[in-house]
């Protein structure tokens, strides 16, 4: 038996989510995002003031395309 991509994508995912009607909430089977560009996340200034530190959890959505929308 060869192998071969019948009704998928080269690369793609087993179980995958090619043309899923909705967002699919990452998980451990995923590589997970890096920065690649960009500034660095800021503080405010009520937190400089405040010295508060500590995790920020920021959620977003990437397109299959790549692109980052819908970021808080």
């Amino acid at each position: 038996m060869s192998a071969g991509v019948v009704g998928g994508v080269v690369g793609g995912q087993i179980g995958g989510q090619i043309g899923a009607s909705g967002p699919v909430e990452f998980n451990d089977t995923m590589t997970p995002p890096a920065k690649v560009s960009g500034p660095d996340p800021q503080y405010t200034t009520q937190a400089l003031e405040r010295e508060v530190e500590g995790l920020m959890i920021v959620k977003c959505v990437v397109s299959t395309q790549g692109v980052v929308r819908n970021c808080r």
